[in-house]
């Protein structure tokens, strides 16, 4: 049974615990629940794997 992709590529993500602002780069195709991110740290380019479950959409903060 397929899962189902709770982003797309190019969506902007955080971790539900926080943490700095990832992009959705690919799903792993091993199991379509793996979501690889890449994210800026100290102008070094950094790329992880995340279970989508613990990933929410970037909401930035409205200041007005």
């Amino acid at each position: 049974m397929a899962v189902k992709q709770k982003f797309k590529i190019g969506d902007r993500v955080v971790l539900n615990s926080g943490g700095p602002v990832m992009t959705v780069v690919k799903y792993e195709p091993s199991d379509g629940e793996d979501v690889i991110c890449q994210w800026f740290y100290s102008n070094k380019l950094e790329e992880k794997a995340f279970n989508q479950n613990v990933l929410q959409t970037y909401k930035p903060q409205s200041f007005f």
